[in-house]
């Protein structure tokens, strides 16, 4: 049973309709074998018995009507059939013998041996004819020949008889085991009916009971409980089936946690760029900016600042949203900027190209401020000279938007580059700056692998970073 259970689905059924089919088939092949042999028997006796009947109704007529006249003249003895019947005669008793059963056989040895003696008469008058012998001795020959066919008659009519009894006791004996094949076959197939309804029952619960507990898995799965499993005996299809489950639920936990992992880390980036644009050194330094303007009576740039600073923290908020439009993005930067370019005077400008088609299309907040941010204290600040940041935006092939930060500030040598580009692709941040690190990380959370900052420098040239983000429409 344990070994029916091990077996495939499609196993079971062919074992099982092919232990039925056998069978079925073995008892009706006994049976047909059976009654062809008795039908072979009883056809035979009845064509020994037809036979027989031909020979015993003309036989002896006719010889005795051809011997007559022979005697009385009418024919010669020569000319006669006489010997053609007995040959025609004794070649039937022949083929008779080779489909007669054993225990009638020696009737038709003694029929044979009477046809010699009756050979014997008819050569015995073919002699006195032809030595002229008296009339009355050939009647007292055709008298002996008379008695002779009477007897071959009479051999042939018993030999008739026990055939026919040979024929009754083959039918009886047909009927009884007929009789006895029905009772076999009723009987084998009420077993066949009771493996079929076995079998039925074994392979029906090898699939449900699978399928229940599979069912049942699944409910308590679509409840949220991910550490239940569906438990395998069988090795059939359903196990195939359950292992698969399995498999798909111990990923989806995998993949659960990970996602939790992700969403962690993006809020931990999110709540990190947000800690860095609030900065208490960039506000202290931006109020004391306008402290000073003010007793300056600079009444118009401390209105300018006053509110590039408004609406730099306006939309460093932005009410809770993780994505703002590209302008609001910009807006954003140019506020930043702004507040830098009034602090710093003469040694920072910036200019904006994009298209005004752009500004609808989605982004993450803080994605090109932190950047530029970047670009200011790592770049410009660090070279003589006046700074100028240019930002820029351009279509890619595979509907994505690239945004570019691009300044002219010291530059980055390979050395610092290459260690600059592996900061990036480290799973966690070590370093000090989480501008460029946390902007990187938050684009590839949200929107894959394929995304995220590319930077390109080189040193007394200035710095170029570029942002791939998908081409989102607000």
């Amino acid at each position: 049973m344990k070994f029916f259970y091990k077996l495939t689905i499609r196993n079971k059924i062919i074992i099982s309709f092919t232990v039925i089919i056998v069978m079925l088939v073995s008892v009706n092949a006994l049976t047909l074998k059976s009654m062809s042999g008795y039908l072979e028997k009883y056809n035979s006796i009845v064509k020994n018995i037809t036979k027989a009947n031909s020979m015993n109704l003309v036989f002896k007529e006719k010889l005795d009507t051809e011997m007559w006249l022979i005697v009385i003249g009418r024919v010669k003895f020569e000319e006669g059939k006489q010997y053609d019947m007995i040959n025609e005669a004794e070649h039937k008793i022949r083929q008779l013998m080779q489909s007669t059963s054993p225990e009638n056989k020696y009737k038709l040895d003694i029929l044979l041996r009477t046809f010699k003696t009756l050979r014997v008469h008819v050569d015995k008058l073919g002699n006195q004819i032809k030595n002229r012998a008296l009339v009355a001795e050939n009647e007292a020959v055709l008298e002996d020949i008379r008695s002779v066919t009477s007897l071959i008659n009479d051999n042939i009519q018993d030999y008739i008889y026990h055939e026919v009894n040979i024929g009754e006791k083959i039918r009886a004996e047909l009927e009884s085991d007929v009789k006895n094949m029905i009772i076999v076959n009723v009987i084998f197939i009420f077993i066949t009916l009771c493996l079929a309804v076995f079998a039925v029952l074994v392979i029906s619960d090898s699939i449900t009971k699978p399928i229940r507990e599979l069912s049942q898995t699944a409910a308590i799965v679509s409840q949220g409980n991910l550490d239940v499993r569906v438990k395998n005996v069988p090795q059939d299809e359903i196990t195939i089936l359950s292992n698969s489950f399995n498999t798909m639920i111990e990923q989806i936990k995998i993949l659960m946690e990970n996602v939790k992992i992700e969403q962690e880390n993006l809020k931990k980036a999110e709540l990190k760029l947000l800690q860095a644009q609030i900065n208490p050194h960039f506000l202290y330094n931006t109020l004391d900016t306008i402290v000073w303007m003010a007793q300056s009576n600079d009444t118009q740039q401390v209105i300018v600042l006053v509110k590039a600073l408004s609406n730099f923290f306006r939309l460093t908020l932005s009410g809770g949203q993780d994505f703002i439009t590209l302008k609001d993005e910009i807006d954003h930067v140019i506020s930043y900027l702004t507040i830098q370019k009034i602090r710093y005077k003469d040694i920072l400008d910036f200019e904006i190209n994009m298209p005004e088609d752009f500004y609808n299309f989605k982004i993450l907040k803080l994605t090109l401020q932190p950047i530029v941010e970047n670009a200011i204290y790592h770049g410009i600040k660090n070279r003589r000279g006046k700074g100028k940041i240019e930002i820029t935006a351009e279509f890619c092939e595979d509907d994505a938007l690239a945004l570019c930060v691009k300044d002219n500030g010291i530059g980055m040598t390979k050395e610092k580059l290459d260690e600059v580009n592996d900061y990036l692709k480290q799973s966690q941040n070590k370093g000090q700056s989480y501008g460029l690190y946390n902007v990187n990380q938050r684009i590839k959370l949200h929107f894959g692998e394929t995304f995220g900052v590319n930077i390109e420098s080189s040193y007394n040239v200035g710095t170029c970073v570029c942002v791939k983000i998908p081409a989102l429409i607000n």
